[in-house]
């Protein structure tokens, strides 16, 4: 009730969910702008799309995988909407059963330690492979991963170009298992660029960027206009590493490997900056780093501080 938003539509399959949604409304004094419908979501948007409803936001927050419902979405977006998307099937977006994955969301997932934006990338990048499918594009908002789930924003154009433009950021992240290095590409990597292996990887999915710094900013301003206090950090972070390359270090668990003490975070990033590198924090994982030093790098001076 804080927006300001006219009208908002809340459907479900479920009815007892309706009925909770109900009673929210008019606990909170919102029932008036609110139109409830029990119905499935795919049938839902289609309806509406056949009434000449196009919705400037729209949010699929289902149980398990968002992914049968992203054409519909994409369809019935206005011009310059904003899709959300949420899924709580992790453990296919995390890497633990990467054929499901390619079914689902076009791409292989990949288990790592940065697993979890592999999942984010992957749902960024199955939107963007059904945005384009309707001669739309998808540029990414914002993205985070909490508790038992996933969840991304993303902001849609009309246009045959626009689809292209965003295709264009669809590629793969190869991972070497033995040394650890990463690489993201428009295509797999056949050798790893440290030790020579053969790296796995995770995709076809979006190797761009995940967070629009105006966006973001903007983000920041609201929570601080509505005193939101607990996302202040979360939206500083994401300013931060809004142009930070993919993939994040996990410290604790490079430490558990090469079996060092674990420095503090903020240490580690204020060495690798003055070595002339990007370094900080990520949202998607507080015991994690971004940074575009390299694998041995990282290795390199972790043991070092560790020994301080």
């Amino acid at each position: 009730k804080e927006t300001g938003v006219f009208k908002v539509f809340l459907n479900d399959i479920n009815c007892e969910a309706i009925q909770l949604a109900k009673r929210n409304s008019e606990i909170n004094s919102v029932s008036d702008r609110c139109v409830f419908s029990n119905d499935e979501a795919n049938h839902f948007l289609a309806a509406n799309r056949k009434e000449g409803n196009l919705f400037d936001i729209i949010d699929v927050d289902p149980f398990g995988t968002p992914s049968p419902f992203l054409e519909d979405a994409v369809k019935t977006i206005r011009r310059d909407g904003v899709i959300s998307l949420t899924a709580t099937d992790t453990a296919v977006l995390c890497g633990l059963h990467p054929h499901v994955a390619l079914r689902k969301y076009y791409g292989r997932s990949l288990h790592s330690e940065y697993c979890h934006e592999v999942g984010l990338r992957l749902l960024f990048g199955a939107l963007a492979f059904s945005a384009a499918r309707y001669d739309r594009g998808m540029k990414p908002l914002f993205c985070h991963s909490t508790r038992h789930y996933l969840r991304i924003y993303a902001k849609i154009s009309y246009g045959a170009e626009e689809g292209d433009r965003a295709l264009d950021d669809i590629g793969y992240i190869s991972h070497c298992e033995k040394c650890n290095w990463r690489a993201a590409s428009k295509t797999p990597e056949q050798e790893c660029g440290i030790c020579g292996g053969r790296p796995t990887y995770g995709g076809p999915l979006w190797i761009g960027r995940v967070f629009d710094r105006e966006f973001v900013r903007e983000m920041k301003a609201t929570a601080a206009q509505m005193n939101f206090r607990k996302y202040f950090k979360m939206l500083e972070t994401a300013d931060i590493e809004a142009d930070g390359p993919p993939t994040y270090y996990l410290i604790s668990m490079i430490c558990d490997r090469l079996q060092i003490n674990t420095p503090p975070i903020e240490r580690v990033i204020d060495t690798l900056k003055e070595k002339g590198f990007y370094a900080s924090r990520t949202t998607i994982n507080s015991r994690a780093i971004r940074t575009d030093a390299s694998s041995e790098t990282v290795n390199d001076t972790l043991a070092n501080l560790s020994k301080k």
